[in-house]
């Protein structure tokens, strides 16, 4: 059995988990548009796209990108210019925050996973942060391919459980406080927010 310190990792799992970032923005988007069905698709493509980063983390891609500091530059890049794509796209086309609104919940939903997991893909910094931050928790020298797979279970459980309940509770107030005049400035807002986020994947 490895030895994993699982209380430390389960508190920096959680700390992880509910800071708000792009993930919590695609979410927020989705509700507006679709309701909590294109949330909850929202929730599997950011949760198919960690699942992926992270196998790509413990199959050696993150010493790939670190022996190749072109191609991580250019995958950066393509995250960056996505991001801000999304952003300028709910910002300044004066229909999209209306078509979202109107649009079938079976079609937004398909939309909201294709978004969410690119959006997780977007930042190939994840794959270098899983492959450190999972051996952290592993006792030295036993940090095998088991402790990482017992590991991301962990991590993508304890996402799993908190993006439900952000999708829930957020998506019971958009019912109440998303009047259309409001889902607008929000879709604007988001914008902002994501445009903001491409900027800073580009700089940084």
């Amino acid at each position: 059995m490895t030895a994993i310190d699982w209380w430390p990792f389960v508190a920096a799992s959680l700390l992880l988990v509910v800071t708000p970032g792009a993930g919590t923005l695609s979410i927020l988007s989705a509700l507006s548009g679709g309701g909590l069905r294109a949330g909850y698709a929202a929730q599997a493509g950011l949760l198919a796209g960690d699942l992926i980063l992270i196998t790509l983390a413990g199959g050696g891609v993150a010493a790939l990108l670190a022996a190749h500091p072109g191609w991580f530059e250019l995958l950066r890049y393509a995250g960056a210019f996505y991001l801000a794509w999304l952003g300028a796209r709910l910002l300044f086309h004066r229909d999209g925050g209306a078509a979202a609104m109107t649009a079938p919940v079976r079609h937004s939903a398909g939309a909201c996973f294709r978004r969410s997991l690119l959006i997780t893909l977007a930042n190939p910094k994840a794959i270098l942060f899983f492959m450190a931050f999972f051996p952290q928790f592993l006792e030295a020298g036993r940090a095998g391919p088991a402790g990482f797979a017992q590991l991301a279970t962990v991590f993508c459980l304890i996402n799993m459980l908190y993006l439900a309940l952000l999708v829930w509770l957020a998506g019971h107030l958009r019912r109440r406080a998303f009047a259309p005049g409001a889902r607008l400035q929000l879709n604007r807002l988001l914008g902002v927010c994501f445009l903001s986020l491409g900027i800073k994947y580009a700089l940084r």
